[in-house]
């Protein structure tokens, strides 16, 4: 399968997979993962079905799928050309295999009957010790009763046949056969008193029992018993060699490497001097207490709450502007979500592939960037104007996360400051207008938090100032109420065990908490711990 992103923010890729089913979705787990706008954490998978045809599957997504413009219900047939939309990535799919995956097995070689007739023995073959034909016509030597007879053992040694050992098996096969013979004999016995004695209870079994059409029958269906158990079995162990590595440990521990970076800019002017700092670093926090949905002890009681070691990201910004005499300084943690799209944006940077620069500083602007990625470390500095386009893409990337909290990374007047502060608050007061949409709550917080902090930086403070605050303060008064009417819900619909609708109730926690929160980041765990309940019950 072909897959050629035609718009959104992988627009020009091309990728081409040929597994049976490839999975799409926010969740490093998937093998396409897009970190991007209305794409949830398992979104939607491409399945080649057992007769060669191919569907897309939406897998319960929050924003669905579209097929060709259509929104689909389940499950869809694609078809060479025909495009998918998920999110804001529209992808076209070629090439689609029309085979299906086989499995093809060696055939199974079973041993003569006993019955078979003699073959031709020519001159000059040994048949026994030193017994030969001198005649040259092919002919049907019968063997002497005598000479086929084992020898007789002495006397004074017991005739009782000891058990074989281990190491006196020829291969592993051979025990194996031995075994699967024994176990699948008729009433558990072996035709020769084998693994479970005799094939007649109470007695030992004979020669001539051994050689009879029925132990012929039964010594082959053991034989094609076994090769097929042993066929699952390599089958299984291909399966589990040969999966894609996206499942390994060492390519999930790879997305979950810590990142630190630490970006500076310096630009000074005739009348002012501008400084502007980024720095991502991370540290490991105890979690939220949280009982597994649906566990319960031996007892009948809920589970205990089990607390759990996370890694949080925190970003430092810091802003210095002499002419506008803003002096801002702030840190504050930041969700997966956005640290991964940073890295992967300075992964497809080709940073990593440049040469650091190591010119002397400049006069008039600097600028400054160091990234720590488990064992990996660069750093490299670009004074002047002109940089190359590797540091300009994570430039821009550590811009976007800025501007994401209401920072801008360029010097400002004063009246420049007070427009983009009167532009928030007025998107502030339409979202907050407009709170019946769970979401538009959570956004108004974020734009009155911003106008607040913008005009902090002026003294005396202006008077927009106090109103953004008051309108903050009643914000998220409310917004706190909301969410402790929705652990009320949780808490009643865990006594039901109803997982649908304590489903619907982390959606809306992820709605109302801003993503960057605690609140936030529980919801999701919840959800992730629901999700998988949800799929157990219904495999069940």
């Amino acid at each position: 399968m072909k897959i050629t992103f035609v718009d959104g923010k992988k627009q020009g890729t091309v990728l081409e997979f040929s597994t049976p089913s490839v999975t799409i979705g926010r969740d490093p787990s998937n093998m396409l993962t897009l970190n991007t706008d209305g794409v949830s954490r398992c979104h939607a998978e491409f399945r080649q079905l057992p007769e060669g045809g191919w569907v897309v599957v939406d897998l319960n997504s929050t924003n669905g799928t579209k097929l060709d413009g259509a929104r689909i219900a389940g499950q869809a047939p694609l078809a060479d050309g025909c495009r998918v939309e998920i999110g804001e990535n529209l992808m076209e799919l070629s090439e689609l295999a029309t085979a299906p995956a086989q499995v093809i097995f060696n055939p199974i070689v079973t041993p003569p009957l006993a019955d078979a007739p003699a073959k031709p023995v020519f001159e000059g073959t040994p048949v026994r010790g030193d017994v030969f034909i001198s005649s040259s016509e092919p002919k049907t030597v019968p063997i002497p009763e005598s000479a086929l007879a084992p020898e007789a053992p002495p006397a004074a040694e017991k005739t009782k046949e000891e058990p074989p050992k281990a190491k006196e098996s020829e291969s592993l096969a051979d025990d194996l056969k031995a075994f699967s013979g024994s176990l699948f004999s008729r009433k558990g016995k072996t035709s020769s008193g084998g693994f479970f004695g005799s094939s007649r209870e109470g007695e030992a079994g004979t020669g001539a029992e051994a050689a009879s059409p029925e132990a012929e029958r039964r010594k082959r269906r053991s034989n094609v018993i076994f090769y097929v158990i042993l066929g699952c079995v390599v089958v299984m162990v291909l399966s589990w060699v040969l999966k894609p590595a996206r499942k390994t440990g060492a390519a999930r521990g790879e997305v979950h490497v810590p990142l630190v970076v630490r970006y500076e800019k310096e630009v000074i002017t005739r009348d002012n001097v501008f400084r502007f700092e980024f720095y991502l670093r991370s540290r490991m926090e105890q979690g939220v207490a949280e009982a597994p949905a649906g566990k319960k002890t031996a007892k009948g009681k809920k589970a205990a709450p089990v607390r759990r070691s996370r890694r949080v990201y925190y970003a430092n910004f810091t802003i210095d502007d002499i002419a506008s005499r803003r002096h801002y300084s702030k840190e504050t943690p930041i969700s997966e979500e956005t640290v991964e799209e940073l890295r992967s944006a300075i992964r497809g940077s080709g940073i990593y592939a440049s040469a650091p620069n190591t010119s002397p500083r400049d006069r008039a602007q600097n600028r400054s960037l160091l990234i720590v990625e488990g064992a990996r470390i660069f750093s490299t500095g670009v004074p002047g104007e002109f940089a190359s386009t590797e540091f300009n893409a994570v430039e821009e990337a550590v811009v976007s996360v800025a501007e994401s909290f209401g920072l801008k990374t360029i010097a400002l007047t004063p009246e420049q400051l007070l427009k983009q502060a009167e532009d928030y608050f007025l998107k502030a007061e339409d979202l907050y207008d407009n709170r019946a949409k769970i979401s538009n709550l959570r956004d108004a917080i974020m734009r009155y938090r911003a106008v607040v902090e913008s005009l902090e930086q002026f003294s005396p403070k202006p008077k927009m100032w106090a109103q953004a605050k008051k309108k903050l303060d009643e914000a998220v008064r409310e917004r706190d109420e909301k969410m402790r009417l929705l652990d009320t819900e949780f808490n009643r619909l865990s006594q039901m065990n109803d997982f649908a609708a304590m489903r619907q109730v982390f959606l809306d926690q992820m709605e109302l908490a801003e993503p960057e929160s605690r609140e936030y980041a529980r919801a999701k765990n919840r959800l992730v711990i629901i999700d998988q309940v949800l799929r157990k019950n219904k495999r069940k």
